[in-house]
């Protein structure tokens, strides 16, 4: 169990929404990460191949 979760009773309507914003905010990044880095790893593999 995180922090989040040990607390979320505590938390006031406000803040709960704020909190859940952050987390979508950064799931997204995350998402937006990975898509970067995958398309990123396929760019190299391309022009791996083309050296080649």
């Amino acid at each position: 169990m995180n922090f989040i979760d040990r607390n979320w009773h505590k938390l006031d309507d406000e803040a709960k929404k704020k909190v859940q914003e952050l987390l979508d905010r950064a799931r997204e990044h995350e998402q937006r990460r990975q898509q970067l880095q995958e398309k990123l790893r396929e760019q190299l593999e391309r022009m791996g191949r083309r050296r080649a």
